[in-house]
C-alpha cells in the first residue's frame, strides 16, 4: 500500500489497497473461523508460542502450581502466562500470584478434553490429540502437549506409558510424544480436598494451600506419615498420665475426660494412616476417618499444648 517514485501516477484508491500477504491473512482468518469457530477463545495473545516457551512455563508454573506476580515479572514470564496459559484455562490470579487452577466446569476447552477421556481405563493419547486438533477449537499439537503436561502435573489426568503412570518428576513437554495413553487423574476428590485444606491444614506448608496438585498431594501424604508416629507417641505418653491426674484435686478444674477422649480419637486416627498405601488412597482413608471423628485442627493443638504443659510445668503445678 505504500508507493514511491515520481514516475508513477497511481489512482489514490490503489494506495489504500492492502498488501497481498495481508489479503491472504484476512482470507485465512475467514476460512479458519469457519473451520475452527472456537479457536479465537484459546488463541495466544500478544506473542507466538514455541516449545521452548511452553517448557519454561511448565517448569516454572505448571509443576509448582503457583508463581507470584513479582517473580513472574522478574523472570519475564508475565506475558507468556497471560498470553498462553490464561486463554487455555490453566492459570488465574489469586492473592498476588498466578495459580494453576484448571476447572473443566468453567472453561469449555478443558470440558471438551475431559469428555474425551474414558470414565474408566485409558484413552489413546493420539485420539485426544487428534480430537482437539480437528474439533472446533483447532488446538495445535504443541499446545495440546503443553495442556496435557500441565494437567498431568496438577493431577487432573494421568499420562501412561505402557500402562504405567509417568512419574511427576519425569513429566516434560516432550514426554507427551512418548506416552501412549491418558487416563483420569489421581487426585483426591473434592470432598477430601475440602477436608484437607479447611480442616487439616497442618498437613501442608502455607504456600501450598492456594493450588492443589500431585506435588501438594504428595506433600500432604508425607505430612500424614509424619503425623502418625507423633500422635502415637503423644497418646502413649499422655493416656497413663491423664489416668494418674484424676486423683489430684489440683486438676479438678480441668476437663481431663474430654482430653482423654480427644487423645483416644487421635490415636484411632493414627491407626488409619497406612504407610503402605499410595498417596491418594492413603489420604482418602485418613481424611474420611478425620471427618467421622468430629475433630478439628484446634483439637489436635489443644491436646499437644496440654501435653507440653504437663511435661514442662505439671510437677510444679501439683
Amino acid at each position: 500500500g505504500a508507493f514511491e517514485g515520481g514516475h508513477l501516477d497511481l489512482d489514490p484508491v490503489v494506495c489504500r489497497l492492502k498488501r497481498f500477504d495481508r489479503l491472504l491473512d484476512a482470507a485465512a482468518e475467514v476460512l479458519l473461523e469457519e473451520r475452527y469457530p472456537r479457536f479465537a477463545e484459546i488463541a495466544p495473545r500478544g506473542l507466538a508460542p514455541s516449545p521452548r516457551l511452553y517448557q519454561r512455563l511448565l517448569e516454572e508454573l505448571g509443576t509448582a502450581g503457583h508463581l507470584s506476580l513479582q517473580e513472574a515479572r522478574r523472570m519475564g514470564l508475565t506475558g507468556a502466562i497471560e498470553g498462553l496459559a490464561v486463554p487455555l484455562g490453566l492459570a488465574e490470579v489469586r492473592g498476588g500470584a498466578y495459580v494453576v487452577a484448571p476447572d473443566p466446569a468453567a472453561h469449555p476447552l478443558l470440558a471438551s478434553l475431559m469428555q474425551m477421556l474414558k470414565p474408566a481405563g485409558a484413552t489413546p493419547v493420539r485420539q485426544v490429540v487428534d480430537g482437539l486438533r480437528d474439533g472446533p477449537f483447532g488446538v495445535p499439537e504443541t499446545t495440546t502437549a503443553f495442556l496435557l503436561a500441565v494437567l498431568a502435573c496438577r493431577g487432573a489426568l494421568t499420562l501412561l506409558n505402557k500402562g504405567r503412570a509417568v512419574p511427576l518428576d519425569f513429566i516434560r513437554l516432550v514426554t507427551v510424544d512418548t506416552v501412549d495413553a491418558v487416563a483420569a487423574g489421581e487426585l483426591i476428590g473434592p470432598n477430601e480436598r475440602e477436608t484437607l485444606l479447611n480442616h487439616c491444614p497442618f498437613l501442608l506448608p502455607p504456600q501450598d494451600r492456594e493450588s492443589f496438585g500431585l506435588r501438594q498431594q504428595g506433600e500432604a501424604w508425607q505430612g500424614a506419615l509424619r503425623l502418625k508416629p507423633a500422635v502415637e507417641k503423644l497418646a502413649a505418653a499422655l493416656t497413663p498420665r491423664l489416668h494418674e491426674l484424676t486423683d489430684f484435686a489440683a486438676f479438678a478444674a480441668f476437663d481431663l475426660e474430654a482430653v482423654r477422649q480427644k487423645t483416644e480419637r487421635l490415636r484411632a486416627l493414627a491407626d488409619e494412616i497406612k504407610v503402605s498405601y499410595a498417596a491418594r488412597d492413603g489420604l482418602e482413608r485418613f481424611l474420611q476417618a478425620w471427618r467421622e471423628s468430629g475433630l478439628d485442627a484446634a483439637d489436635l493443638e489443644r491436646v499437644r499444648r496440654f501435653a507440653r504443659f504437663l511435661e514442662r510445668q505439671g510437677e510444679q503445678f501439683l
